[in-house]
């Protein structure tokens, strides 16, 4: 079941980021067909001009500004990372739901991460998007799987994924190493395919530069969501590098979880 529902969280956030790709080339594109010279140089009304000539025309106008969409299309790409680094963890939770008999016999460090999350809710349901009745409902879960020897518990699983920060590394090492993936820097920094994307050859040398990497893109991020009339926009080339490192990891990080996961069962 692991394998199906990972899968479709990485096949989907890679066909997004596949998207993001298209939609820069558009924006480079379009860059580029406003900085040549006027198609229609005899027209000054934008109603006796052609479509393309009025396309060029409001091109000129906004082509100094492409840059806020270029980090708008980061901003999509940074959420929607984080929201698979989320599934891909929630599919390793449903998978031991899915294996274990009874909720006693779950790992415990799992166990453990369930009651917290659980508890924190209730503590400040606003904080993390639940109303009081619904957090309630948690805590409800929580205690029927843990007072109940009989099978047939449940475990939700955005409980156990939640996070309050952005997925910077330190953010990512822990909500998988929550559902038992631990080393997982260490892992991607092995990889093939991102040391090739990374231009580095020694482990260590790798897992230093792709943490870097999330790391500046978050922060990046952060600067764009909350921006000021100083605020400096990534232009597309930038984007589609990230666009790329993210789908390389994305992949990688499914691979490491399907290992895991086969050989713990």
């Amino acid at each position: 079941m692991i394998e199906a529902a990972a899968r479709a969280a990485q096949e989907e956030f890679d066909s997004d980021a596949a998207r993001v790709e298209s939609l820069l080339t558009f924006l480079e594109s379009f860059r580029s067909y406003a900085a040549q010279r006027d198609p229609e140089p005899e027209l000054v009304e934008n109603s006796e001009r052609s479509a393309a000539g009025r396309l060029w025309s409001q091109a000129s106008e906004v082509r100094t500004d492409l840059p806020v969409l270029a980090g708008s299309l980061l901003l999509y790409l940074c959420g929607r990372f984080e929201n698979f680094v989320r599934e891909l963890a929630g599919s390793v939770v449903e998978d031991l739901v899915d294996s274990t008999a009874k909720y006693v016999d779950l790992p415990p460090a799992l166990k453990k991460e369930h009651l917290s999350r659980v508890l924190a809710i209730n503590q400040s349901p606003g904080r993390y998007g639940y109303d009081p009745d619904a957090a309630a409902a948690l805590a409800v879960e929580w205690a029927h799987g843990f007072s109940s020897g009989d099978s047939g518990f449940s475990v939700t699983t955005d409980v156990i994924t939640i996070t309050e920060s952005n997925m910077n590394p330190g953010t990512l090492t822990d909500v998988l190493k929550r559902v038992g993936v631990g080393e997982v820097w260490e892992t991607l920094g092995k990889q093939a395919s991102v040391k090739l994307h990374l231009s580095e050859v020694r482990d260590g040398d790798c897992t230093r530069m792709a943490k870097i990497k999330l790391e500046a893109l978050m922060k990046e991020r952060n600067k764009i969501a909350h921006p000021t009339k100083d605020t400096e926009f990534p232009d597309a080339g930038y984007v589609r590098s990230a666009a790329e490192y993210f789908r390389v990891l994305a992949k990688e990080l499914l691979n490491i979880v399907l290992v895991l996961r086969a050989a713990a069962n």
